[in-house]
């Protein structure tokens, strides 16, 4: 007699569900291979071209200029007021387990703020607003992380951060103790592929906010309205790149962008039990930490530290362009007056 016979109709379906997941797991790996070698077929650029702040209406309306600060503004007040560890931002020694964990929470717990915070966000139901939450909240964690990343003193580092909450040092070899050196690897493939790309942090965080709005999570009850969600922020980053980077190398970095997120699911996916260097105690925390993670409508995650609460000056796309543009032609014009001087 054969075992389906006997077997209860849930534990069939129970059955049935494992074979699907193994299936697309399967699925899943080799269409990264597939998309990584598209990545590398795909010509690479070099971000320097400088946009043309006059032309911003021609790609990008006021309301879509007012909503992508409104993302930056929303995350900077998140970092402002939970703030990292002040021990751990004065000091660069080498990171015990236990720090590492306290920036990881710390880091979850911004972007669990800067949800709450975001108004596409707010319209989707409450349910389904804790699923996107605890399913793509490691990769925002991955993806800030690899554009933070310094190749060169491979380490974590504040400079290329708009952020005005100072940032805790994090060298890579810190991390071994803690993580397999198989899935080390794919951080650093990711980092690579993120790094290669090379594009600014409003880029960023708009990619962000479509992984945040991932309608294919498990258990999602309206996955229809959160991708029509998602499919607005892919349509308003790739105007966005446009004009950011011009419609020629546009129409290369978009795609190059979004066939990191394969790559980005099986690398979150990859952090279970198996691959992580932790003790019992350690993996618990972790697990509480993410299944209890809820969105606080009374926002008392926030810091009670006055400190952390103070104004923060807006930031503004075009003054932020303005900066970028002051520095350039700071450093253009002290390159050509070393160039001028006369030689003995």
């Amino acid at each position: 007699m054969e075992k389906s016979w006997v077997m209860t109709e849930e534990e069939r379906l129970q059955m049935l569900k494992t074979r699907l997941e193994k299936r697309q797991r399967q699925d899943a790996k080799e269409s990264c291979k597939s998309m990584s070698k598209q990545l590398e077929d795909l010509p690479r650029y070099k971000c320097d071209f400088e946009p043309d702040i006059g032309l911003i209406n021609k790609y990008l309306s006021e309301d879509e200029i007012s909503l992508i600060e409104s993302i930056i503004n929303h995350y900077l007040k998140s970092c402002k007021e939970i703030a990292f560890n002040e021990e751990l931002i004065m000091s660069k020694l080498p990171r015990n387990r236990t720090e590492i964990l306290d920036m990881f929470f710390t880091a979850i717990q911004q972007f669990a703020l800067f949800a709450q915070r975001f108004e596409a966000f707010k319209k989707i139901s409450p349910t389904d607003q804790e699923i996107l939450l605890r399913g793509g909240v490691l990769e925002l964690c991955f993806v800030r992380g690899a554009f933070l990343f310094d190749l060169e003193s491979q380490s974590w580092l504040q400079s290329k951060s708009t952020s005005c909450s100072p940032l805790p040092y994090l060298a890579a070899a810190d991390l071994k103790p803690l993580i397999r050196d198989d899935l080390v690897e794919k951080h650093m493939r990711f980092i690579k592929m993120i790094k290669d790309i090379d594009v600014d942090e409003s880029t960023i965080m708009l990619l962000c906010v479509i992984i945040l709005l991932s309608p294919d999570r498990p258990g999602l009850t309206d996955p229809h309205f959160i991708s029509k969600q998602q499919e607005f922020f892919l349509i308003l980053l790739r105007k966005y790149m446009n004009w950011r980077y011009s419609e020629r190398k546009s129409s290369t970095l978009y795609p190059k962008l979004l066939l990191t997120l394969p790559e980005l699911r099986e690398l979150s996916e990859g952090h279970t039990d198996y691959h992580l260097w932790l003790c019992r105690e350690e993996l618990e925390e972790i697990q509480i930490r993410l299944s209890s993670l809820r969105l606080d409508p009374l926002g008392s995650q926030c810091s009670n530290d006055p400190a952390s609460k103070a104004q923060l000056v807006s930031w503004s796309l075009r003054a932020n362009l303005q900066k970028r543009t002051s520095s350039f032609d700071e450093s253009s014009t002290s390159s050509e007056s070393s160039e001028k001087l006369p030689s003995d």
